[in-house]
């Protein structure tokens, strides 16, 4: 989330591509640690497949914003204010706090129901 924010706080093209790369990079990264958690704590198997689901949900929006800043003229400086930017950037935002807001609670939730289970 804080690279796909930086990233659009970035005036240049190549930059905002890097951040979002990286942010897109990191959603690989929830995934590889989700397969850990169900590895090492069987009763979390279900949840970690369905936040396995919402994380490549994430990385899709991810790599749909990647495509819309790459079909911008390159070298051209990018604003807030181009027509449509601010809307979809809106949408995208929101829609990207939902999940992780989503992801998080999942998380919290498991990690407390492995620790009740295992007497933690």
């Amino acid at each position: 989330m804080s690279n796909t924010a930086e990233g659009f706080e970035r005036g240049h093209i190549r930059e905002k591509l890097q951040f979002y790369n990286v942010a897109r990079g990191s959603t690989a990264e929830v995934r590889s640690l989700l397969y850990v958690i169900e590895d090492n704590c069987p009763g979390c198997a279900s949840t970690s497949v369905e936040l396995r689901e919402q994380t490549m949900q994430t990385g899709k929006l991810i790599s749909g914003l990647i495509q819309s800043t790459e079909r911008r003229r390159p070298g051209r400086i990018v604003t807030s204010t181009m027509l449509g930017y601010d809307e979809f950037s809106r949408c995208f935002f929101n829609r990207l706090l939902v999940e992780r807001a989503r992801l998080t609670r999942c998380l919290a939730t498991s990690f407390l129901a492995s620790l009740d289970s295992h007497g933690g």
